[in-house]
């Protein structure tokens, strides 16, 4: 499902990167082939923090989230982190410039 591969993207991008911002831009760069500009960063960056604000107060969902899918969660990861990290990208995944139309 879609869920669970923004999941797994997001669990990727958790343990590679470092800062929010380079997670983000790497995650848009290898969905899109191309760097987001100044202004989808922002956007981007605004997002994560009302998702990060959205699953400290609805914990519960951020563990459903975490184990969405059959693809075993990764260890040591905070259910918050993944499942807001998991919601941005998966507004990345699903733009017009993600989806191939016929």
């Amino acid at each position: 499902t879609f869920v669970e591969a923004a999941r797994v993207f997001a669990e990727r991008m958790l343990e590679n990167h470092d800062t929010p911002e380079v997670r983000l831009a790497t995650a848009f760069r290898m969905t899109t082939s191309r760097q987001p500009t100044e202004a989808e960063l922002a956007v981007l960056l605004r997002a994560l923090k009302r998702s990060l604000a959205y699953y400290q107060e609805n914990s519960q969902q951020a563990d459903e989230f975490r184990n969405a899918g059959e693809y075993p969660p990764a260890d040591g990861l905070a259910a918050i982190d993944v499942a807001a990290y998991g919601n941005v990208l998966n507004m990345i995944l699903n733009t017009d410039e993600a989806i191939t139309r016929e």
